[in-house]
């Protein structure tokens, strides 16, 4: 049995990628959400933050949805 070593190389390298711009999202929607809070709380509109937030979120449980699609057969 011989292993790949590049393939096991690309697959770690782009799995440590995109967990960290998915970590890096989610914390950037996270940031927003709290800024838009704490505009509502001074009596200011959230405004963009709330928008970007929310654009955010959406991204982060788009790319999970794609992973799951990749990972399952059945859709395949």
């Amino acid at each position: 049995m011989n292993i790949d070593w590049s393939a096991l190389l690309l697959v770690s390298v782009v799995t440590v990628g995109v967990a960290t711009v998915v970590v890096t999202i989610f914390a950037y929607g996270a940031a927003k959400l709290a800024a838009a809070h704490q505009a509502q709380t001074e009596g200011r509109p959230a405004g963009w933050n709330a928008v970007l937030a929310k654009i955010m979120f959406g991204t982060v449980g788009a790319i999970g949805l794609f992973g799951l699609y990749l990972v399952i057969p059945y859709f395949h």
